[in-house]
């Protein structure tokens, strides 16, 4: 179970990897998150409820969820603060625990699926067995760089990373990729080797995104080898190293939509489809109203709980409750959070804390 020293080392995570409100888009931080926390915080903390009434033992909740870093986006975004918004803002009934409870909640999810490091702080995301990721490298199809094909191998990268900002924005990446690792693959391909599996999934979200409907791609799974030790995941899944990793990744394997794919050929031809959609895509954010930037934004926050909450109800978005908060909240943190001010990290702790009240709205 949770304890609040694992509050306290989540909090110092939260408080020391969160970008600045500039680095964010479509909208800032404090521009869009008021308008999701507090609903989709207090409807999860209800959820909770009813599964435990239910007798639904957490390790199953865990296994429906399965990617930890939803959980680490859903407490980042949602459920540090939404139960703070919701109290403060009078809406329900919330007690002055229930934050907390909900947070140690996610905790324990993130125990089972991450026991090793569940807050990052080692810099790893390692989900998979010994035997499970044995059988993921000998079964993909393995190839060497070169000085040509590295290139092409990053871009592809890069690109990949770009689609799924365009339709998941920088909120709500988990919804379709994952970075898992590294791997010490020092039998395999020499010392001081490491694999990072970088899995690209739900490529066309129909149901947020109905223009996706023609992607060619469900899925696609990068997969590098690098010959360094200083590779880092941190908490908000993004890739950290003081090396220059393109010129240390040493061999390459891909599978798209389940398939091995290693011709060059054929990954320069992916790559360039990818760029061109995440571009129309990007231009399509852009081009929305506010009103409707908010509303996707919601959209997305509960697509990417959407396996969980199908699992045990029968809806997985409640739409007229988002279009309700949006009306009622109307353009007040619109407005305001033009100017967020750039929080230092002792304010970010108090924030993100469920165990105070504290929430400058």
């Amino acid at each position: 179970m949770a304890t609040s020293n694992d509050i306290d080392k989540l909090v110092n995570t939260l408080s020391n990897i969160i970008p600045g409100g500039n680095d964010l888009w479509p909208l800032k931080p404090s521009q869009l998150l008021p308008y999701i926390d507090l609903d989709q915080a207090s409807d999860f903390h209800l959820k909770i409820k009813d599964l435990k009434r239910r007798n639904i033992p957490i390790e199953e909740v865990a296994n429906i969820i399965k990617k930890p870093s939803i959980i680490r986006h859903f407490i980042s975004n949602v459920a540090c603060t939404g139960l703070k918004s919701a109290k403060k803002l009078k809406i329900g009934y919330i007690d002055t625990d229930d934050s907390e409870k909900l947070v140690k909640y996610l905790i324990d999810i993130l125990y089972f699926l991450t026991p090793e490091d569940p807050f990052c702080i080692n810099g790893t995301n390692r989900i998979h067995t010994k035997k499970e990721l044995g059988y993921i490298v000998n079964n993909s199809h393995w190839n060497e760089t070169s000085n040509f094909n590295k290139n092409i191998i990053n871009t592809l990268s890069v690109d990949l990373v770009g689609y799924i900002w365009s339709i998941y924005w920088p909120y709500f990446p988990s919804a379709g990729y994952e970075t898992y690792g590294p791997y010490n693959t020092s039998e395999l391909f020499g010392s001081s080797t490491n694999l990072l599996i970088k899995r690209f999934y739900n490529l066309k979200p129909i149901e947020v995104w109905n223009h996706l409907r023609g992607v060619p791609y469900n899925s696609i799974d990068l997969l590098q080898i690098y010959n360094t030790k200083d590779i880092n995941v941190t908490f908000s899944n993004r890739i950290l190293s003081d090396v220059n990793l393109p010129s240390v990744n040493t061999h390459y394997a891909i599978k798209v939509n389940g398939r091995n794919a290693g011709d060059i050929t054929e990954i320069n031809a992916i790559s360039k489809i990818i760029e061109h959609i995440y571009k129309n895509q990007t231009d399509i954010v852009n081009g929305l109203s506010n009103q409707d930037k908010l509303k996707q934004g919601a959209k997305l926050s509960y697509y990417m709980l959407k396996p969980f909450y199908m699992k045990y109800w029968d809806s997985w978005f409640p739409e007229s409750t988002v279009d309700q908060t949006i009306k009622t909240l109307g353009d007040k943190f619109i407005k305001k959070g033009i100017d967020q001010p750039k929080r230092d990290p002792e304010e970010l702790r108090k924030i993100f804390d469920p165990r105070n009240e504290y929430l400058p709205l």
